[in-house]
């Protein structure tokens, strides 16, 4: 194979080590410098953040949930879900403030902090958000909880007034029947000796009353059944709102090792820079 660059043109593994060496004060201090500036920079200038998190247990009505759990998501993704939760609890937010600027603001940083997703294979869905204060952060993330209960309440109150109305309904089917049949009984046994004809007829009526109301005494328990809490609740944070106990970010560690990092690339670059610009003699 020809030789494709000289040996003066070659940058080897030795000059490589002479340019390290020659600015090795360089590659030492710039990343030193580079590290603790970001350390206190992240320590004392960049405000420490919180987080709050939970889950959303979805209600449903007779085992039917009241928002799937992706649609619930996307709403509290929309544009209007953020500013909808600060406006329903001001006094969270705005801190005892009346300035529409800190309301707009306020409106922003809760969409920005809001983190949503839904769990998957279940009709759970797990949030999370950040604020400077640990206190108003739990505030914050319980507001978020009450307003999406709020909407799913409606829907809630409705679906268990369906059930109590057709609990009525029944119940008023079962007293028609209870009655038609006492009725038949009588006159089952009034017409006993008098005409067989009608007291067979009678007899079969009466039997097909009591399959009648032994469907409707089912359906009944079924209704009853769906109303238990197991099957029928509305939406609810499940267990509590977690916030964390030391902040969350900065994360001071991470930040200086990636600044000290970038502050020996740099180092390394302004060396080579340099050194190609000076055209040093590479002596051992």
């Amino acid at each position: 194979m020809p030789e494709a660059f000289t040996q003066e043109e070659e940058l080897n593994l030795r000059d490589l080590y002479l340019i390290l060496k020659r600015y090795r004060r360089s590659l030492l201090i710039t990343p030193i410098v580079f590290g603790l500036g970001a350390f206190l920079v992240a320590t004392f200038l960049v405000s420490p953040k919180f987080e709050a998190s939970g889950t959303i247990q979805i209600g449903q009505v007779n085992k039917v949930p009241l928002e799937l759990a992706v649609n619930l998501e996307a709403r509290m993704h929309d544009e209007s879900f953020a500013p909808g939760v600060v406006d329903a609890h001001l006094p969270v937010f705005m801190n005892g403030s009346d300035n529409p600027v800190v309301l707009i603001a306020e409106r922003a940083k809760l969409k920005r902090a809001l983190v949503v997703k839904p769990l998957k294979g279940t009709e759970l869905v797990g949030f999370s958000l950040t604020s400077r204060d640990p206190e108003r952060v739990l505030a914050k993330a319980t507001a978020v909880v009450d307003s999406v209960q709020a909407a799913h309440t409606a829907l809630y109150q409705t679906g268990v007034e369906n059930i109590n109305g057709q609990l009525a309904i029944t119940d008023t089917q079962i007293s028609s029947l209870k009655s038609d049949m006492d009725s038949l009984i009588g006159n089952h046994a009034k017409a006993q000796g008098l005409n067989a004809y009608n007291a067979v007829l009678d007899a079969l009526v009466v039997q097909d009353r009591s399959n009648q109301m032994r469907v409707l005494i089912n359906h009944r328990f079924e209704l009853e059944t769906s109303l238990n809490p197991a099957m029928t609740f509305n939406t609810k944070l499940l267990g509590k709102v977690f916030v964390s106990d030391t902040p969350v970010s900065p994360n001071v560690p991470l930040i200086t090792l990636v600044a000290f990092l970038l502050g020996f690339f740099l180092a390394v670059v302004v060396a080579f820079v340099r050194n190609a610009l000076g055209n040093p003699s590479l002596q051992a």
